[in-house]
């Protein structure tokens, strides 16, 4: 249980931004090439969060993104609404590369792809 959280949200973020991982589980799905490339990389992506250690945890939990998102669904990125908690991350006001946390004090709610095109910058990504 205590990778719950982190596992769905690489199996989200996979979904969201994997275009390999997007055409296996949408084209052809039956096709063995396919289901081994869709089931290569979750066993992959799987084994990253496995293998990363717990004390300092990586994403923000799915409870303090529900919360942000019911205080304001705004995205702090692109100032945009965000439609569905399920297209919100959680960002790292300090980007945990940099040494932020994964504290409420270091955290604010972004857009996935917003966060994603962000990356490790300190700054939006313009």
């Amino acid at each position: 249980m205590p990778y719950a959280d982190a596992v769905r949200e690489a199996l989200v973020d996979l979904m969201a931004t994997n275009r390999e991982f997007m055409d296996a589980i949408t084209l052809g799905t039956s096709q063995r090439s396919r289901l081994l490339a869709r089931t290569d990389i979750w066993n992959n992506r799987l084994r990253e969060v496995l293998n990363n250690p717990q004390s300092e945890p990586r994403l923000f939990p799915r409870a303090f993104r529900q919360q942000l998102f019911e205080d304001d669904p705004t995205c702090s990125l692109c100032s945009q609404q965000i439609m569905s908690v399920d297209d919100a991350a959680g960002d790292h006001t300090v980007p945990y590369s940099f040494g932020g946390s994964t504290s409420v004090a270091n955290g604010r709610l972004a857009h996935r792809y917003c966060n994603a095109a962000r990356g490790n910058r300190t700054t939006p990504a313009t």
